[in-house]
Formats: C-alpha cells, structure tokens, sequence
C-alpha cells in the first residue's frame, strides 16, 4: 500500500522552535525576520511525501517492529530549492540568514512529519491496525546503516528515487526516513516521536516533543 499526504505546517509550533537562543538581541532579531524567511522557504519548497506499508521483513532489530506483522516506512523531502536557497545565503556570507533559514526549514520537516503521521494513523486505524512510535536511522531509536533498507523498500514499492551520499545522507539533506511498525495486536498509543523522557535539548526531535 502506497499513501501520499496533502501535509500542513504548523507555523506556530515552527515559530517557537526554531527561535531558541540564549541571545535576547538574536531572538529579537530571529523574531523579526521569522515570517519574512519562512515565506522564502514555504515559496522554494518542493515537497515530496510517500509511505509505504508492506509485509515486516523483520530485519529491523527492534522488539516493537520485530513483532509487528507490517512495517511502513516513511520519506518526507522539501526538496532541492530549499536546500540552494539556504547555500546560497551562506555562500555569500550571510552566516545568520544561512543559519535561521537552515533551523526554520529542519523545523518545517519536523512539523510537516508529525502532521504525516497523524494522518497516517487516522488511515491504519480505519484498517485495523495500531501504530508503533517512530523509529529514524541516525537517532538513539535506530542505527543509521537500516536507513539504507528503508530506503530500499520505499523505492521499490513506490516511482521514487532517493539520493543519499556514501555516508548515508539523504540528499536534499532536508530530508529524512522513519519507520513505524503496524499491527492488530500493537499497544494502542498517540505517541509518535516517544522523546518524553529525554533530554538532549538539541535534537530536533525531542524539541518537537512539546
């Protein structure tokens, strides 16, 4: 089964997560340039959504997918605009529009992958089956190597051809992979990132968490 999402950011929950610095004088000035900037980004993105629920492989060593009987693997992109207006700022020594615009499009993605998910949900509850939470390659749920798999999968189920560097980077790198694993019997839960009990305050997805 192949799903693509007509998907919404959430401006607001963008807005507070990527304005998040010590600085009074930058986050006063993040605040200012905010909406000019994510009008920028929102003109320049390219998106690109799939998910793919197939037969678990079982290749993936995590209890809560190993005994889940499909696996959905998901691919979520703004695509290649978004990534040259970003270096094309940087590039041309606009160190902080490169940086801000860099930290509004990661948040972009965040938002854009939770709003995928509740609408995934919504369609493997019609189906009768329960949702794991996210597992990401490159994250503490997942080692990055099973990023290749996924990536595999979704390609051969799907018209889409990925990009990814040697060390395993999508490309554009305003991209990601994730995984959930669907089943009948799956705990019945709402948590999507599962970050509640972390603290790495950096991680993008445990900003997300609230």
């Amino acid at each position: 089964m192949l799903k693509v999402y007509d998907l919404a950011c959430d401006k607001n929950k963008v807005r507070k997560h990527a304005i998040r610095v010590r600085s009074k004088k930058v986050q006063k000035k993040m605040e200012k340039r905010f909406d000019e900037y994510y009008e920028m980004l929102e003109k320049a993105m390219d998106l690109t959504n799939s998910c793919i629920l197939a037969d678990n492989p079982g290749a993936l060593p995590q209890p809560e997918l190993e005994k889940s009987k499909y696996l959905v693997a998901c691919y979520l992109s703004l695509g290649q605009p978004i990534q040259e207006l970003i270096d094309e700022h940087t590039n041309a020594g606009k160190v902080f529009e490169g940086y801000f615009l860099g930290e509004i499009a990661n948040e972009m993605i965040m938002s854009l992958s939770m709003d995928m998910h509740r609408k995934l949900k919504s369609d493997m509850d019609f189906e009768g089956h329960v949702l794991t939470k996210r597992f990401t390659p490159g994250t503490c749920t997942m080692e990055l190597k099973y990023q290749v798999e996924l990536k595999e999968m979704i390609e051969g189920r799907s018209e889409l051809c990925i990009d990814m560097t040697d060390r395993m980077q999508l490309l554009p790198s305003k991209s990601m992979i994730h995984c959930y694993g669907a089943d009948e019997f799956n705990e019945v839960t709402d948590v999507d990132l599962g970050c509640a009990h972390c603290d790495n305050v950096a991680c993008y997805y445990n900003r997300n968490k609230g």
